[in-house]
């Protein structure tokens, strides 16, 4: 045993040898919980991501989900006296983060829980109670982490095993006695007086949440180093369940359970003023036995006797050499575990990571001015050391120095920071903005890759223009757009080509390919084109003017009056006021009846295959109605809705007849683009807007509020792309 002489003292004071061991200033920590100390001890490159930078992983593999579910499946089933109605959902969402799919599984579909819960087969309403339970555990789980089912996990195994697990914790009837709080979140000031003589405090609080504080009701029997001792009514003591595969070893110490029980004794100690008894972890092995031997195994650390004061200055020798260790490790470079066994290989791009993150070293200049700095004599810090870094020749085959802090190497760290593992595969030089490509390990979502959106623009320091394709369009990558500092533009006049059907050229894209639409296809007889000022919105509606004039009659309808007036003359008809609207739309109307009446007449299907066979004035003429701000005619209400349905009567009738709508706007809302008229035209022109919700109501999600103006837009037909708009 050690002797407390021998026991690593603090410096003692005039006042008689009891001093704190650290100031709370020297760390950037605010306090210390058990798991984060073995992470600190384990992996300390994964602490300094949780604990200093505030990065997590929320992924959580399949055993780690069964065990949350199942934890908090016993912290609602203890607690549901008190449980509101919010619990008594009956599906919960389970979220697979390698394909994307979301499973909604109904407690009904959970077989015969019932009959298989024994214990309370004839218990209706214990019954019900444990499903309740069950649900909220699944759901707490999967509202906030993605499960990684691997390569042999699955939802249905995941299912399996937690109802197995359930009815393993119902198989005994646990004596909790008293339950005075359950799943307890404590943060508490820690000090300790080792044999009367040496004073010790913790330099940052403590922190613990403990499953159960209890108090004995009656006399209770516990087992203790393998023999039975019974409590009296009234001892206060702690328990913690653990759900495993095997139990653990009952002959040989585990410092694991002691340190934990150390952490929630004193945070127990200090936050309520009493000193719990015992602290009872509770193994609960997963699988039967195939003797039929209970699943339940407990071991027992007590807070008291010759034992626990042994172990109490373990505890603090080992807490403040720790201290020491963490004092000195932030001034130095944290290292991740790159050789686990596991893991390995994701810690070691997760270290490549850490060396090239300003984050990091934005960290290690805020610990130089703030630490004292007792261990830095003579060791540079991330900044100092990063011109040695670009002085050298070639780090690996062929890789300059400076690419490590490419652009394209911005955006891989950025995401690798999060737990998405991607590979840089190739830039594409666009007219407003470059695309670089990379590919995904498996399992990552593309709902996971856009969330990082915010991650990318603080990396790359951008203000506004970056958005993710995931996946690009045709291809098995995903697309991060970055704009150029220098933006080309397209001529109109270089671009249009002569066509007999109405070709409608949008905008340039990445590759420099001209995207059109064919007023004539089915799919995209109609158009909506949405931008703010300054978007270039305006510059697109004289486009398709100049790319249409020739081949049908223009029908302008302008409010603004003088967006669309140097157009008045070469227009069949062009209207300012919502009452000649009305007038117009009725007599386009018309015409488009008469023209249905001759393709009966004539058998055709539309006027562009009657058009194939007719020569002369019996050709069919197409009509182009273009409104420039739609929000401008439709403010009355009375006019507004008869406008609207005029022009829901050309939307779904007009492309048989050659009648095509083009609806410009300013401001998107549900209002002025109402769902009748979205819902009937697919075809889609976002330029940049204000907000995301604007962005949503046109092309049904987020971007355009990410464009740069002036012709940068989101062209959305049959999937969504960004393009570069044409100037005249």
């Amino acid at each position: 045993m050690e002797n407390l002489e021998n026991f690593k003292k603090a410096p003692e004071t005039s006042s008689g040898g009891q001093s704190e061991i650290s100031e709370k200033q020297d760390f950037l920590i605010n306090n210390i919980s058990y798991s984060q100390l073995r992470t600190f001890l384990t992996n300390s490159g994964e602490w300094q991501n949780n604990r200093l930078l505030g990065k997590y992983d929320n992924k959580v593999g399949v055993s780690g989900a069964v065990g949350t579910v199942l934890h908090t499946f016993v912290e609602q089933y203890l607690k549901f006296g008190g449980l509101e109605k919010a619990i008594e959902k009956a599906f919960s969402t389970i979220y697979n983060a390698e394909n994307g799919l979301t499973y909604i599984v109904p407690i009904s579909e959970i077989k015969n829980l019932e009959n298989e819960i024994k214990t309370y087969k004839n218990n209706s309403e214990k019954v019900k109670n444990i499903k309740k339970s069950f649900d909220s555990g699944v759901a707490n789980l999967f509202g906030v982490r993605a499960v990684d089912f691997g390569k042999t996990g699955s939802n249905e195994k995941l299912i399996k095993d937690v109802k197995t697990g359930v009815e393993a914790f119902l198989s005994e009837n646990i004596d909790y006695g008293e339950v005075l709080e359950v799943e307890f979140a404590m943060e508490t000031e820690v000090f300790e007086k080792l044999g009367g003589k040496t004073f010790v405090k913790s330099p940052v609080p403590f922190k613990a949440v403990t499953d159960e504080i209890c108090r004995t009701t009656s006399t209770k029997t516990i087992m203790v180093d393998g023999a039975p001792e019974i409590l009296d009514p009234g001892v206060l003591f702690l328990e913690d369940t653990k759900f495993k595969s095997s139990h653990s070893d009952m002959n040989a110490e585990d410092p694991k359970y002691i340190f934990q029980a150390f952490f929630n004794y004193y945070c127990v100690l200090n936050h309520f003023g009493e000193a719990p008894k015992y602290m009872i972890f509770r193994e609960i092995k997963t699988s039967k036995n195939k003797d039929g031997s209970s699943q339940h195994q407990t071991i027992t650390i007590p807070f008291f006797g010759k034992t626990f004061e042994e172990y109490k200055i373990y505890f603090w020798r080992y807490i403040l050499e720790s201290f020491e260790r963490i004092k000195f490790i932030q001034e130095r470079d944290f290292l991740f575990n790159i050789f686990d066994v596991y893991n390995g290989a994701q810690e070691w791009e997760k270290q490549k990571a850490y060396y090239l993150d300003v984050e990091v070293g934005q960290l290690k200049s805020r610990i130089a001015q703030t630490s004292k700095n007792r261990f830095s004599q003579n060791v540079p810090l991330m900044g100092d050391r990063d011109p040695l870094l670009k002085n050298a020749k070639n780090i690996g085959k062929d890789v300059e120095v400076e690419d490590l802090f490419s652009v394209e190497n911005k955006i891989r760290n950025a995401f690798r920071n999060f737990g998405v593992l991607v590979n840089f595969e190739k830039k594409v030089e666009g007219y407003s903005f470059d695309q670089y490509l990379f590919s995904t390990a498996r399992g990552i979502t593309m709902g996971k890759v856009k969330m990082h959106l915010p991650e990318i623009i603080q990396a790359l320091e951008v203000e506004k223009g970056i958005r993710i394709e995931a996946p690009v369009l045709g291809t098995k990558f995903i697309g991060v757009e970055i704009p150029r500092e220098e933006r080309r533009f397209a001529k109109l006049k270089k671009v249009t080509k002569s066509e007999k059907r109405p070709i409608l050229p949008i905008g340039v894209g990445i590759n420099g390919e001209i995207e059109s639409i064919d007023l004539s296809d089915a799919d995209s007889p109609h158009l909506i084109v949405a931008g703010q000022t300054g978007s270039g919105k305006s510059i697109f509606l004289e486009s398709a003017i100049e790319s249409l004039k020739d081949k049908g009659k223009l029908h302008l309808i302008d409010p603004k009056r003088v967006g669309l007036m140097n157009y008045k003359k070469i227009a069949e008809s062009y209207d300012t006021l919502a009452q000649e609207v009305i007038v117009r739309l009725v007599y386009l109307l018309s015409e488009m009846n008469l023209v249905y009446d001759k393709l009966e007449e004539f058998g055709y299907k539309d006027i562009y295959e009657a058009n194939q066979n007719l020569k002369g004035k019996n050709r069919f003429v197409s009509h182009f109605i273009l409104i420039d701000e739609l929000a401008s005619i439709t403010h009355d209400p009375d006019l507004g809705k008869e406008i609207m349905g005029q022009i829901g009567q050309l939307v779904n009738l007009g492309r048989a007849a050659g009648f095509h709508v083009i609806l410009a706007t300013q401001r998107p809302d549900i209002k002025v683009i109402p769902g009748n008229i979205k819902a009937n035209i697919s075809t889609r022109v976002c330029f940049s807007l204000a907000t995301k919700v604007d962005s949503k109501v046109v092309i049904d999600e987020e971007g355009a509020e990410q464009l740069l103006g002036k012709g940068d837009m989101l062209f959305m037909n049959r999937g969504v792309k960004r393009l570069q708009g044409f100037y005249i």
